[in-house]
């Protein structure tokens, strides 16, 4: 997160729980696809979406199972997480909401 315009923020973008709901897996998801040309730590996830630590866990180990988010890289104990921006229900709603823009 180096500068101001890396990281869009979600007032503006809120669509995806316009639709879906105001969900925390949601909440991940909508920051993920939002920001999908980077990869984030557990830390910057949580400010960002304003999801609780136990559930942002529970929430990366069931997208990382149903690959819907993958870890780029690790650093010791620390992993930074991005969309999988070619899985089928992720491109959709890429698609869905490039269209409604």
């Amino acid at each position: 997160m180096d500068g101001e315009n890396d990281v869009k923020i979600l007032k503006e973008e809120e669509m995806i729980r316009e639709y879906l709901g105001d969900y925390p897996r949601i909440k991940v998801l909508e920051f993920l696809i939002y920001n999908k040309d980077h990869a984030y730590g557990i830390r910057e996830i949580l400010i960002m979406a304003g999801v609780k630590h136990r559930n942002l866990i529970k929430i990366l180990d069931d997208l990382l199972d149903k690959d819907m988010v993958y870890i780029e890289s690790k650093k010791g104990k620390s992993h930074l997480y991005r969309i999988h921006e070619f899985h089928p229900f992720i491109s959709s709603l890429i698609l869905a909401m490039e269209v409604v823009e």
